[in-house]
């Protein structure tokens, strides 16, 4: 029994050695599995706070296009507001055009190429004056007399003055030029 006491001594011891090292290779195993889940777990953490670093830089860009794109409506709003005011002064502007050029053509049809030429016209006295009618207005309290005024004085609210009887010729061709 002593051979079989010390045969089953030498198997255990065997048996004890081989589960050490066992034991020391599945411990160098564990330990890099655990080394990989922790790396793992690490890149996992980053990648969680990339997300959410991501996840507020699109929130971010969203508020942004958002407000951005409140600005632009506001800026073509404006832009709209600005030309129709644009518009409007066109209008206004080629309405007074329009009403000069009337009060002009009461006085014929080309005074205002009289007036331009007059204006670049080297005269011996003053620049001309007029035609008359151009600087006489009626009170409004005189209204009503203008058709009146305007029968008895027809002609002589056409004329022009002049300051020097001398430019009464160049005044009669310009005149003449402009079938007046």
């Amino acid at each position: 029994m002593s051979r079989l006491k010390k045969q089953d001594e030498d198997l255990r011891r065997k048996i004890e050695a081989e589960e050490a090292k066992l034991a020391a290779a599945t411990q160098g195993v564990v330990e890099a599995f655990r080394e990989r889940i922790r790396t793992k777990e690490a890149l996992v953490a980053q990648l969680t706070e990339d997300g959410r670093t991501q996840d507020n830089l699109i929130r971010s860009a969203g508020e942004d296009l958002e407000r951005l794109r409140t600005e632009g409506t506001e800026w073509s709003a404006s832009r709209d507001r600005l030309r129709e005011d644009v518009q409007r002064l066109q209008g206004a502007i080629a309405s007074q055009q329009n009403v000069a050029r009337d009060k002009l053509n009461v006085f014929g049809t080309g005074v205002q190429g009289v007036i331009d030429e007059i204006e670049r016209t080297k005269w011996n006295g003053e620049v001309l004056k007029g035609p008359v009618g151009l600087f006489m207005t009626l009170k409004r309290d005189h209204a009503m007399y203008a058709r009146a005024l305007r029968n008895v004085l027809g002609h002589q609210l056409r004329a022009w003055v002049i300051s020097d009887p001398r430019d009464r010729e160049t005044l009669a061709g310009l005149l003449q030029c402009a079938r007046m």
